[in-house]
């Protein structure tokens, strides 16, 4: 066939909404959560190592550190950044694409179809254990995907479309220190979507390719990139940042906090660009490449809480729910962190019977506070599910994440939901 006598000469490619997530082998807890289950300093060492990624941005953004053009072990191009700590521990910002055995059918948020041919991820690790993983689809007009992968070599159009999204990924970098509200991060995204497009560029015979990004592809990243900043740049006293992980096989739902002398900053956010709360926390998902191993994905909502008031701490509490593939309750759950002034942080949790109202859950959580100051804590209920709640510190100053020689109140906590084998 002749692909110069059709009418196609350029083939339009966009950037499809992101999916953030934590791979590993299916059947195990990612390597890279497992401090957090392990009893002692296991949730300080973790959130030192996320906030290490404030050195990396900054580095970055000084010229101090390059992005390195290499390929991956199946050929691939991608780009890669590095840094060291003192103790000779690395850590590695990574863009890499992925092709699709063949060209997928996938409808956005906004109706249009589209080829899916491949994908970009945005790979942030520590050594060797991977600490997020940003999934961005390439799609192709519907219709338009098989005929590309037929006919122009993988390489050739790749390329082009690797450097717009590793533009992009510089712009988020730029911004991610201005980064303090939710607003910010947006902003952020909306403008790596301008600075990563694509205009014309040539693939061999004659075509070519142009790239646009979609609304919210880059929505991960840029809430990954800037976490480190956003509570270094608290106008209060007290801030807190929260992981939620979702280990289990359910959906999980959470609930707009009750919230006392501080505010919710932070949080997941659909990805139709209403910049709306997500309420869900996807189930894993499993995906087997062609002649590789099957890999789970999990996936995780970032949070974080901010002071109100120059003369108190923070308190909030949230519920959470699990739903099964039938939509069928499966597991409800509490949870509730103090952080008052002068006096250690607290935490609770609880597997309740049902969902708690409003006024329930405000005195379950006064109920609780001060009464448990530990760094961790871990329950279950009779159906295995298994929550457990970490705090990196429970008292003092802490090193600001995009500072470490600058302090101040601002904790890390993280909260992961499994089911037990």
């Amino acid at each position: 066939m002749n692909i110069q006598a059709t009418t196609v000469q350029n083939f339009q490619a966009t950037l499809l909404p992101s999916a953030t997530g934590l791979p590993t082998s299916t059947g195990t807890i990612p390597t890279a959560l497992q401090p957090l289950l392990q009893t002692g300093n296991g949730a300080q060492q973790f959130f030192a190592q996320q906030n290490f990624a404030a050195n990396l941005i900054t580095d970055v953004n000084s010229g101090v550190l390059n992005w390195i053009a290499d390929t991956d072990d199946n050929g691939n191009p991608m780009y890669f950044t590095a840094i060291q700590d003192g103790n000779g521990n690395s850590m590695y910002l990574e863009v890499t694409t992925s092709q699709a055995p063949a060209s997928q059918p996938y409808t956005a948020p906004d109706g249009q179809s589209y080829d899916v041919i491949g994908s970009f991820h945005a790979t942030l690790s520590w050594n060797d254990d991977t600490m997020w993983d940003v999934n961005v689809p390439l799609g192709i007009t519907s219709g338009l995907g098989a005929l590309l992968l037929e006919y122009y070599a993988w390489s050739s159009f790749i390329k082009p479309v690797l450097e717009g999204v590793l533009s992009g990924i510089k712009s988020l970098c730029s911004a991610a220190s201005d980064c303090v509200s939710a607003g910010d991060v947006a902003a952020a995204s909306t403008a790596a979507e301008s600075s990563s497009e694509v205009a014309g560029e040539s693939i061999g015979e004659g075509a070519t390719i142009s790239m646009t990004a979609g609304a919210c592809c880059f929505a991960g990243a840029a809430l990954l990139i800037a976490l480190p900043f956003i509570l270094s740049a608290i106008e209060h006293p007290t801030g807190q940042s929260v992981k939620v992980y979702n280990l289990t096989p359910y959906t999980l739902t959470w609930q707009a906090p009750y919230t006392d002398d501080c505010s919710m900053t932070q949080f997941p956010v659909l990805s139709d660009g209403s910049n709306n709360p997500d309420y869900t926390i996807a189930a894993p998902s499993v995906i087997t490449p062609p002649g590789g191993q099957s890999v789970t994905t999990y996936h995780e909502g970032d949070f974080a809480f901010q002071s109100t008031s120059n003369l108190k701490g923070i308190s909030w509490a949230m519920q959470f729910a699990f739903t099964d593939d039938q939509n069928n309750t499966q597991g409800t759950a509490a949870v509730m962190f103090d952080l008052p002034l002068l006096k250690a942080n607290s935490l609770a949790g609880e597997w309740t019977s049902g969902e708690l109202s409003a006024n329930e859950l405000q005195e379950w959580a006064e109920t609780n506070y001060g009464i448990l100051s530990e760094t961790q804590f871990v329950t279950s209920d009779t159906n295995g599910l298994v929550m457990t709640l970490t705090y990196n510190a429970l008292s003092g100053q802490q090193p600001l994440p995009s500072d470490p020689d600058e302090e101040g109140y601002v904790y890390a906590s993280a909260i992961v939901f499994q089911l037990t084998s």
